[in-house]
């Protein structure tokens, strides 16, 4: 990944951990808040073995808000960033009690090799591989585990499609088709 998306997925990862702590989400919507004004993503869930698996598109005017670094604005206009969040059922720590692994393989899992787990696919049919994954750290704070997925389209065609294969808590193939754009509010 190169040095200026990493840059602003840490700013991206830093902002949704603040917004989460200030806001609070309604079951049927995202909003991302910055500077006045608000965006929101219309979240995509699939639960299965009884965790739900959520997708949240964020908005690439979000991202792009009032950022100045051209290098960085060059680098995302082709890309897609995406919020996943998994919830077990009972709001249990997923890392400590929905897994076969030790709590320290499964968090090496979430930060190092999950975006192995990610693929979109574009409107055209093409795969498009995660080129990056942060994972938000909760420190028992709150139940859901959190990553930031990071996709680069080929050849400007939209993600229409990102397909999870669970290989932690044993669901099988999650696939999650985005059906909504943002909407600047």
């Amino acid at each position: 990944m190169s040095h200026p998306i990493l840059m602003l997925l840490r700013k991206l990862s830093f902002l949704t951990i603040s917004l989460f702590l200030l806001l609070a989400c309604s079951d049927s919507k995202e909003s991302f808040f910055y500077l006045g004004k608000s965006f929101t993503s219309i979240p995509i869930s699939e639960f299965s073995n009884n965790i739900n698996f959520t997708l949240i598109k964020v908005p690439n005017e979000f991202l792009l808000k009032n950022e100045k670094d051209e290098q960085i604005i060059s680098s995302l206009k082709n890309n897609d960033v995406f919020i996943y969040e998994f919830l077990a059922s009972d709001q249990t720590n997923i890392l400590k009690t929905r897994t076969d692994l030790t709590y320290d393989k499964a968090v090496q899992h979430f930060s190092q090799n999950i975006s192995q787990d990610f693929i979109a696919i574009n409107e055209k049919g093409e795969e498009v591989v995660c080129e990056g994954v942060i994972h938000e750290r909760t420190f028992n704070v709150r139940p859901q585990q959190r990553l930031i997925l990071h996709f680069k389209r080929p050849n400007d065609s939209p993600i229409v499609r990102i397909n999870y294969t669970d290989r932690l808590f044993n669901s099988g193939l999650i696939t999650h088709q985005l059906l909504n754009k943002s909407i600047e509010l």
